[in-house]
């Protein structure tokens, strides 16, 4: 499974490599989704309305997918997210180092070609599956 994992980051990395725009755009329209967009009067609420909220500020975060910014004493102490958001930004964020690790070994000519990075991952995938 971490291989098929692996071969998927290579293409896309690969894909980047040839198509930047249009990764970078899927990458845009991933962060920037309409709704996640901020509502001010609603999303932010002191921590004694969480205290005394909590289910309905869970209920709220799973349906609209917006972040809520807890204040104390009147500024920002904290961000509740659902778990699915979360998950999405943590997906996109580890999406974005491997484009910047992958440009980082480009600009010093540091890779390794495609076929022989697929030639090298089909031999040990299938070393693996003889070994199970």
């Amino acid at each position: 499974m971490n291989l098929f994992i692996i071969k998927v980051g290579i293409i896309i990395i690969s894909a980047f490599l040839f198509k930047k725009i249009l990764i970078i755009k899927s990458l845009f329209s991933i962060i920037k989704e309409p709704e996640c967009s901020m509502n001010i009067k609603e999303d932010i609420k002191p921590i004694s309305y969480l205290k005394s909220h909590t289910a309905e500020i869970i209920k709220n975060i799973n349906t609209n997918h917006r972040p809520i910014i807890i204040t104390q004493n009147g500024e920002a102490k904290g961000v509740f997210i659902d778990s699915d958001s979360y998950q999405k930004m943590k997906n996109t964020n580890n999406m974005i180092k491997l484009l910047i690790l992958s440009e980082n070994e480009m600009s010093k000519n540091d890779g390794i070609e495609q076929n022989e990075v697929f030639k090298q991952f089909d031999e040990k995938f299938k070393k693996l599956r003889n070994e199970l």
